[in-house]
């Protein structure tokens, strides 16, 4: 008789699913540190542009990482025993790529923000030196030895 070939199981589909969505969301990150650090370059624009897509970048990312783990855990919940253990493997080993992946998302997230409350916190300082005159004259001075 002919021999046929089976299809594979359709959990591999699932976890192919999973590792494109990461791979989609580590090419968006890349698109985001950029994005973040062109929106702490100084420049004369309001910057609207740049916070516009660092917000559309964040919710695609947040969105392609929330999806990927609705699919981990769909992936946990069909049990076929004669692939149970490499589908595990398989499972256990994306669940670590993704945890790994959405802390380094975090903590760059949080990085940034902090930058961006640094600069304010340089704006305000240098707008409350120019209010105060005297103060002025003093960092003005400051500023030119410095340089």
């Amino acid at each position: 008789g002919a021999a046929t070939v089976g299809l594979p199981p359709a959990w591999v589909d699932v976890s192919e699913e999973i590792s494109a969505n990461m791979q989609r969301a580590k090419t968006k990150m890349a698109e985001l540190a950029k994005a973040h650090a062109k929106a702490l370059m100084p420049s004369f624009g309001d910057g609207r542009d740049d916070q516009r897509a660092i917000e559309i970048l964040t919710h695609e990312i947040t969105d392609l990482l929330k999806r990927s783990e609705k699919k981990l855990q769909k992936l946990s919940m069909k049990d076929s025993s004669e692939d149970s253990n490499v589908r595990k493997n398989v499972q256990r080993s994306l669940a670590t790529d993704l945890q790994t992946l959405s802390m380094e998302f975090r903590k760059k997230q949080s990085t940034y923000l902090k930058q961006l409350r640094q600069q304010k916190e340089v704006c305000h300082s240098v707008l409350r030196c120019f209010r105060n005159s005297d103060a002025c004259a003093t960092y003005l001075t400051l500023i030119k030895n410095l340089g």
